[in-house]
């Protein structure tokens, strides 16, 4: 693993996330190397263009700094992911500990100020259950959103295809330690993955311990579909996985039981254009 400390120009910028307005990555790069993620193209923009995704991680170790400068220009308003591409708690953070001193002055800057209200809050997306490490924090917070990330409830095909990341079952039994703490918290079926993702066995066992939902399917995009085609080929050991991600129909049935799946649990379903238009 390559790990190195940067000097970053800006720890809080616009976001590309459905439900978010803007975001805070703390690191460049994830360790928990996910096969099919669709942050890689991130590495094109970095120093990192030739080495593969999941191999280097980039610490800001400015990034308080940043924000702290931030905060002395700008009043938060809407929605702010932290994590929208890297994992803020991916393992690196249990020794640097950035994003707990994140969260530490967003704290604080809510009691101070006031800011966080009904127009503001703050959504967290990870793998790993290392965020039960700032669950001290996480539950000060006014207004915060917890969103689990799991595509598969398989713990085996998950060691494939998320090498570094906490197992499904870890994951899972995070979402019962936040529920259980009154944080409210979500799962992001994030992607659905023909073949793997089973939404009747997910939605089973994520149902009570969860205020809210939302998926959205495997992205091809770019570069992204060279990377989930061996993922499918040689590590899944599926072939022809773009006649299924090209069908619409696939995709529209998919849809119709994930609506299908909220209704019955009566689970709130976050909207995610991507799966409207497909």
């Amino acid at each position: 693993m390559n790990i190195n400390k940067i000097q970053s120009k800006s720890i809080i910028n616009k976001s590309n996330i459905p439900f978010s307005d803007l975001c805070i990555n703390p690191y460049v790069g994830c360790m928990h190397s996910c096969k099919y993620c669709y942050a890689m193209y991130m590495a094109g923009y970095t120093d990192h263009s030739f080495e593969k995704w999941g191999s280097f991680v980039d610490i800001k170790e400015n990034s308080i700094d940043l924000l702290k400068d931030y905060l002395k220009k700008n009043n938060l308003k809407g929605n702010i992911v932290i994590g929208s591409v890297t994992d803020a708690y991916q393992p690196i953070e249990k020794k640097e500990k950035i994003t707990r001193q994140i969260l530490e002055i967003l704290l604080k800057e809510q009691r101070q100020l006031s800011i966080f209200n009904d127009d503001f809050k703050i959504s967290i997306i990870t793998k790993n259950e290392l965020i039960l490490r700032d669950i001290d924090l996480l539950k000060q917070f006014n207004n915060i959103n917890i969103f689990i990330s799991i595509c598969t409830d398989d713990d085996k095909i998950a060691k494939i295809i998320e090498p570094l990341a906490s197992s499904p079952t870890k994951r899972i039994k995070t979402l019962s330690i936040l529920k259980e703490n009154n944080i409210k918290c979500g799962a992001l079926i994030s992607p659905y993955l023909p073949f793997i993702t089973d939404y009747d066995k997910l939605f089973s066992l994520l149902y009570d311990k969860i205020d809210f939902i939302f998926s959205e399917p495997i992205n091809i995009d770019g570069s992204i579909k060279h990377f989930v085609l061996d993922m499918y080929e040689n590590y899944l050991h599926i072939n022809n996985i773009l006649n299924t991600i090209n069908d619409k129909k696939y995709w529209l049935n998919i849809n119709k039981q994930f609506d299908s799946l909220c209704s019955k649990y009566k689970l709130t379903k976050l909207k995610n254009k991507r799966l409207e238009y497909i």
